[in-house]
C-alpha cells in the first residue's frame, strides 16, 4: 500500500525496533489501553500491542488508506486487542476524553501541538510518550506553560539507541483533570499554541 519507503533492514531498525523501544518503559509494560496519534503504518501501535496482548491498542488516524490498512491488518492477523479509527484528534476526543492508561505519538508533530491533542485523552495518573529526536529538550521548554494549563509535567527523558541513530521517549504524566475545553480546533490550535 506503499505506506513507508524503508525496507530491509532499515524498516526493522526504524519502525519495528524504535516502536518495541516503547515497553522499556513501565508505563507503557503495565498499562492496559493505549490510543497512538497519527498511527500510520501502524507504528509504534502494531510492534507494542502485538508484543503486549494485555494492552488495548486504538490506532488513530485521519487519513482514510492509513487506517483501511491498518484495519485490514487487524482482520488477517485476527488481532482482538486492536482497534482503528479514521477521525482527527481533536475530533475522536467526544467520549473518549481521559480514558487511555498511555497516549504515543511518533512523528506526528512538535510537542507544542501534540500536548494539546494528546493529553486530554490521558487518564489521571496515565502518561503521554511522544518519541522524539535530538531536539527534544528545546521542545519541552516551548510547552512548559501549556503542560500546567493541561494537568501535566515532565516525568522523565528516557533516550534509547538503535544501531544507526538515537531517540527519546519523552513522557509525560497526567496529574489533574484537564479542562474541558481542550483540545480546541485544529486550525486554533496551529494559530496560537498554549
Amino acid at each position: 500500500m506503499n505506506l513507508t519507503s524503508l525496507s530491509g533492514t532499515g524498516f526493522i531498525e526504524r519502525n519495528i525496533a524504535d516502536s518495541l523501544s516503547l515497553l522499556r518503559l513501565s508505563a507503557l509494560r503495565d498499562a492496559e489501553s493505549l490510543l497512538d496519534i497519527g498511527c500510520g503504518a501502524g507504528f509504534p501501535s502494531f510492534p507494542v500491542g502485538i508484543v503486549s496482548d494485555k494492552l488495548h491498542v486504538t490506532m488513530l488516524d485521519a487519513t482514510r488508506k492509513k487506517i483501511d490498512f491498518a484495519g485490514q491488518v487487524i482482520r488477517e492477523l485476527d488481532l482482538r486487542n486492536f482497534t482503528a479509527v479514521c477521525a482527527r484528534a481533536e475530533d475522536f476526543i467526544r467520549g473518549k476524553r481521559e480514558s487511555f492508561e498511555a497516549v504515543t505519538a511518533r512523528a506526528v508533530a512538535g510537542l507544542n501541538i501534540l500536548c494539546e491533542l494528546a493529553l486530554p485523552y490521558v487518564k489521571t495518573g496515565g502518561v503521554f510518550v511522544a518519541m522524539k529526536g535530538e531536539k527534544y529538550s528545546e521542545e519541552i521548554e516551548s510547552v512548559r506553560r501549556a503542560l500546567g494549563i493541561l494537568g501535566c509535567g515532565v516525568e522523565q527523558v528516557h533516550k534509547y539507541e538503535l544501531s544507526s541513530s538515537a531517540g527519546y521517549h519523552v513522557v509525560i504524566k497526567k496529574y489533574r483533570q484537564t479542562a474541558g475545553l481542550y483540545p480546541r480546533k485544529y486550525a486554533d490550535i496551529l494559530k496560537n499554541p498554549l
